[in-house]
């Protein structure tokens, strides 16, 4: 038996409205159909336990059950941002950050972070973050393109450039850090 497209023996060989078809062929015509009713059968089966089993419980045992699912959400959220003021432990405060030294390479990874989990930092830190970053964005623009802009002395003063600049990438370095914080700035923007 051949496959009525590649004209090929090819085993297994699957009979669909009277037409043989390899493998191959068989998934690329047919497999959106398959999904679909894989899909179906899945939600058939899932508001048949809601309707024999958790619908027929009372009312205040389907809160108590439902709480489960919220709490996990609130643990996750609480854990998220336990740990994202840990690593921003260094910039936390704009009084004590001039007291606590940051390389660029450190402050990609944390708004590589922020950028992650945007939807969940609570909304004071972010706009708190924001606030420091773009300080960070005006003191590299202004040190990369000699521009004179307003600069925070505080967050200047915290700033260590020597690695970078041992290195030798301290363009390149703050490019990037701009470049992540432009899109910070923008997805926040729409959060």
């Amino acid at each position: 038996m051949l496959c009525i497209n590649c004209k090929k023996n090819k085993y297994p060989l699957f009979n669909c409205n009277k037409l043989n078809y390899c493998n191959n062929h068989a998934l690329l015509l047919f497999n959106s159909f398959v999904i679909k009713i894989q899909k179906v059968y899945r939600g058939y089966r899932r508001r048949k336990y809601l309707k024999n089993i958790f619908n027929r419980l009372p009312r205040d045992l389907q809160l108590h059950i439902l709480q489960f699912n919220n709490n996990k959400t609130k643990l996750l959220r609480e854990k998220i941002n336990a740990h994202i003021l840990k690593m921003t432990s260094k910039i936390k405060s704009l009084i004590d950050v001039g007291d606590n030294e940051i390389t660029l390479n450190e402050l990609i990874t944390i708004i590589d972070a922020l950028i992650k989990y945007r939807h969940l930092i609570e909304t004071r830190w972010l706009n708190y973050y924001k606030y420091y970053f773009i300080n960070i964005k005006s003191i590299l623009v202004s040190l990369i393109y000699k521009k004179a802009l307003m600069l925070n002395i505080n967050i200047y003063n915290s700033l260590n450039f020597y690695t970078n600049l041992l290195n030798n990438d301290f363009n390149k370095v703050s490019l990037v850090l701009i470049g992540k914080i432009n899109s910070f700035n923008h997805a926040t923007h729409f959060t």
